[in-house]
């Protein structure tokens, strides 16, 4: 849980970073890769994290767009990307403006749970990384590249084992 908002900020524009360069190696070619049939594909997954945030913090009185729970029609990479900015700086900008007493302020969600906001800035974060990870397995099957996320990916790590081994 966040208790003020910069903390959220500079932690939600690390995680984004992050989120931003694994986009930036999508291709509409590569949107339709699935695991299995009935699951998600790359770009349905890659829109979800977009367009999730529009739900989440609607809920608290953010001023976000209504995208509904579905997929755009003919949705290609540049659209996925564009959106993810977009709502970046709509949510960064507006988190900028809430005070620490806004954090400890209660929202109902899926009529079920009580979340402060400083609670969903964690969920959201948290929700964003999991399926990052999911992003980031699809990706490698469709012949991707996946930049180190939290550490060198494979073939980083492969240079690196074979200059250690030259070494010594």
């Amino acid at each position: 849980m966040f208790t003020n908002a910069q903390q959220f900020i500079g932690e939600y524009t690390y995680e984004s970073g992050i989120t931003r360069s694994l986009f930036a190696n999508l291709t509409d070619a590569t949107l339709g890769q699935a695991q299995a049939e009935g699951l998600y594909n790359l770009g349905q997954i890659a829109w979800h994290i977009s367009s999730s945030r529009c739900y989440l913090f609607g809920q608290t009185g953010f001023d976000m767009p209504d995208q509904g729970h579905g997929f755009p029609e003919n949705m290609t990479a540049d659209m996925i990307r564009q959106n993810y900015d977009m709502l970046l700086e709509r949510v960064l900008s507006q988190a900028a403006t809430k005070s620490d007493d806004d954090l400890n302020v209660v929202y109902r969600f899926f009529d079920k749970m009580d979340v402060s906001l400083g609670q969903m800035m964690r969920m959201v974060i948290s929700h964003e990384v999991h399926h990052r990870g999911q992003l980031s397995v699809l990706m490698r099957q469709a012949g991707l590249g996946i930049p180190g996320i939290y550490g060198p990916n494979a073939e980083d790590t492969k240079i690196m084992m074979e200059q250690m081994a030259q070494q010594g």
